[in-house]
């Protein structure tokens, strides 16, 4: 027999129609803040009543809904997938799924009682399939309210069919941290399903509030402490003890996210079972594509905020990955902890592993033993970190000091079974034949299986950390180790960074064609940009995923610094690869940089940009922090070494003022308003609106040039005026814009930032004497078009 929870949650997924109630519907309204409903004309069937609520309804006529997104950025995002920037949708169909017992009243005059036997199995049908779509939301709903609530938390799902653009949802929930959210399922090429959110806000009567990352948490975990057996190739088997914080009085019942694959055996609070269940994910959804899952937990009653909730789970499944070679990973996809999101939390973990295994985890190792052919080891968090980790193989290792941080590196003998094979170029001798003259022969033949060298890996990480710590703050902890994954992509976390094989073996051992920018991208850059998250990521987190981008950003940035001057042409390579793939096309001729603003987080991987977030916030992301970096220099007057100092001055301002916290995009610009110089303010003001709001909330790649530029004499002063011109842009793009003058000599000289203001802007500019013209940011510093 179910539990009362779990039985409370299959009749949410099993609910359908009260087919007696049914409504004809004329001119019946309601609002939910900036969204408009208007069901004109048609049909209403009410759902059944479940524990004392009405919680859907089904209106099949002539409908009409109307959101206008709040600011530019949405809009942009909304007119991505609709041409347009303005939802203004006739439909012929809506499901509404909600927890708010006003709901039929907002209707009531516009509806009367009424038959009509056509529509109702037809509807029901369909109202049974979608209700599943909920129902653990409204689980959370009905367990979280209490009973007489005078303001019960509403929420409102709408599956509407439209006139033009097809089935897609709108949501308005009162409890998550963008109250409004609209989107729907598409399909890039090739079949693979998204969930394209068109738009997602703060609803009107939260705009003022400033931005959390515990936004719509009921619980905040504050200590893991987990005992993981592991058995290679696949099996984990976890005990995991959980310490939270209520947030939100009333929290009886909460979504946990795990693994898929990883199934709850028992959940435990103060000695006693707990009731959960595990949902499948709903297809296309965020959760389907990431590989999570989530697992309910409902509490014996309702805990009061600022109480301490004590969660043990056990659990178990195949989530490990077997690459060959002896390389084993945690699939990048799926928690392999119960968690809720990735706040900053204190991490104690103990691992069961074989002898002969060799295992590296977030934290500080403290304890190793071996008992039984099995060792076991633990790891402790040495700070709060957002997340922990860990990765098995069989490893030679190696190890490097940077000043007094040690770093190891952690080789597999090999590379994973799927590394391409590298090939080189041999001439076959010339064997001579009675009357056929020898030639020279060239043939491909295979390299052997390439040996990863972590040495030349980690010495680059210790390179990254001697670089990166005097100039923006101490490394975060007291070790850093890499150790191998197969593929192409890396992973940094706390002390630990899962890097590429790709960037064990060097260039000629790689196999399958590279380019220039592959080159450099894993000879040059991953070991740093993964070192450099250790910083901006881990030791510094972001606060919602509008601010995601700055982790990669500055990571990204602070990575090409560590070898600018070393390796001059290889920072410029990356620059000018980012700038040239944000102006190409995508296979449906959809201009890259079009994905959207780098402030849309995971929202700009869509059907339509599959790999949308690591091209803007990678590529439009490293150039906003150089563009204000070459800002900061311009403005600061200082030349040669120094000329970075105001720049890194507020890196370490970040650094220290949001260690172990999280950061916003709105922070990273409070940081770096107060570092501005006087000859930097815009209209008199040490503001960065302009750069914020049209660069990095925005998607322009502009052009400049000037016109109708005149040299004259002043007295004994030489004056250039004339015009900026900024093309291909926003009317209200504001740009700082450097402007040189040109000798006689070809010297170039610096003479001032100007801020391009619209379409056109008079400029008129004191120059030195034996200057021949002006010259439009000569070095590249203003990611234009290519």
């Amino acid at each position: 027999m179910p539990t009362p929870g779990v039985a409370l949650y299959r009749s949410l997924r099993d609910s359908g129609l009260d087919l007696k109630n049914v409504y004809r519907v004329r001119d019946a309204a309601f609002d939910r803040e900036d969204l408009h409903f208007a069901l004109n004309e048609g049909w209403l069937i009410v759902g059944e009543q479940l524990e004392g609520h009405i919680n859907c309804a089904f209106f099949v006529g002539d409908g009409e809904v109307l959101l206008i997104p709040p600011d530019l950025g949405e809009r942009a995002s909304l007119a991505l997938f609709l041409n347009t920037a303005v939802l203004e949708e006739k439909f012929t169909s809506a499901y509404f799924r909600f927890f708010d017992d006003h709901f039929l009243e907002e209707l009531g005059p516009g509806l009367r009682k009424g038959e009509n036997p056509e529509i109702l199995d037809r509807s029901n049908a369909a109202a049974k399939e979608l209700a599943k779509t909920d129902a653990l939301r409204l689980l959370l709903a009905y367990l979280n309210t209490p009973a007489n609530s005078p303001d019960p938390t509403r929420f409102l799902h709408t599956r509407v069919v439209g006139a033009n653009h097809g089935t897609f949802d709108i949501f308005y929930d009162e409890a998550a941290p963008e109250q409004i959210g609209v989107g729907q399922v598409g399909h890039a090429a090739g079949g693979f399903a998204f969930y394209n959110v068109w738009t997602s806000f703060i609803s009107r009567s939260h705009r003022k509030e400033e931005p959390s990352a515990t936004a719509g948490l009921s619980l905040l975990p504050k200590t893991f402490r987990i005992k993981a057996s592991v058995y290679p190739p696949e099996t984990i088997e976890g005990d995991a003890e959980l310490e939270l914080d209520v947030l939100q009085p009333g929290t009886r019942a909460v979504l946990f996210e795990l693994s898929r694959l990883l199934k709850v055996s028992s959940i435990i609070m103060k000695g006693k079972p707990l009731e959960f269940l595990q949902n499948d994910a709903v297809e296309g959804s965020r959760i389907a594509r990431e590989g999570n899952d989530y697992v309910a937990v409902i509490l014996p009653q309702a805990m009061a905020k600022g109480e301490t909730v004590r969660l043990r789970f056990t659990y178990s499944g195949s989530v490990l990955a077997d690459a060959g070679n002896g390389l084993l990973y945690v699939g990048s996809r799926g928690n392999w902890y119960p968690n809720l999101g990735l706040n900053m939390a204190m991490f104690d973990l103990e691992f069961r592993y074989p002898a002969d295994w060799t295992l590296v985890a977030t934290g500080k190792r403290t304890a190793l033993q071996t008992s039984d052919g099995m060792q076991v080891s633990r790891w402790v968090s040495e700070r709060a970190i957002p997340v922990a980790g860990f990765n098995l193989g069989h490893y030679q290792e190696s190890a490097v000091m940077a000043g007094g941080v040690r770093v190891e590196s952690f080789a597999a003998a090999g590379v994973e079974s799927s590394f391409p094979a590298a090939t080189q170029t041999m001439v076959e001798p010339v064997i001579p034949a009675p009357h056929r003259p020898g030639q020279p022969h060239a043939v491909q033949v295979p390299l052997p299986r390439p040996k990863p060298a972590g040495e030349a890996a980690a010495s680059s990480a210790a390179a990254t950390i001697d670089y990166l710590s005097p100039r923006i703050g101490a490394y975060p902890y007291s070790a850093l180790a890499l150790t191998q994954l197969p593929g192409t992509v890396s992973q940094g976390w706390p002390s630990l960074v899962f890097l590429s094989s790709y960037a064990f073996v060097p260039q000629n051992e790689r196999g399958g064609p590279r380019s220039e920018f592959d080159r450099v991208l894993f000879e040059r850059l991953m070991v740093p940009h993964e070192t450099a998250h250790q910083w901006w990521g881990d030791s510094v987190y972001w606060t919602t995923y509008h601010d995601r981008w700055i982790s990669e950003a500055l990571a990204n940035y602070s990575a090409m610094l560590s070898f600018e001057a070393d390796y001059p042409k290889d920072f410029k390579t990356i620059l000018r690869y980012y700038r040239l793939h944000l102006g190409e096309k995508n296979p449906e001729g959809r201009v890259n940089r079009e994905a959207g603003a780098v402030t849309l987080g995971n929202r700009l991987n869509s059907s339509i940009f599959p790999g949308g977030f690591d091209l803007i916030a990678y590529g439009r992301g490293t150039w906003l922090v150089h563009m204000l970096r070459e800002f900061l220099r311009d403005g600061s007057g200082v030349s040669g070494e120094y000329a970075d100092d105001l720049f890194f001055s507020v890196l370490r301002t970040l650094q220290h003022d949001y260690s172990r916290k999280q950061m916003s995009t709105r922070d990273m610009q409070r940081a770096f308003e107060r570092a501005l110089p006087k000859s930097l303010y815009h209209e008199g003001k040490p503001s960065l609106d302009w750069f914020f709001n049209g660069w990095v909330n925005g998607t322009a790649t502009p052009k400049y040039q000037l016109s109708n530029v005149r040299l004259e004499r002043k007295g004994t002063a030489l004056r250039a005026s004339g015009r900026l011109l900024q093309k291909d842009a926003p009317e209200d793009l504001v740009t700082a814009v450097p402007i040189y003058a040109e000798t006689v000599r070809g010297d170039l000289r610096f003479l001032a930032r100007v801020f391009a203001d619209g379409e056109e802007t008079a400029i008129t500019l004191t120059v030195p004497a034996g200057t021949r013209r002006l010259v439009v940011d000569p070095y590249g510093t203003i990611l234009t078009s290519p």
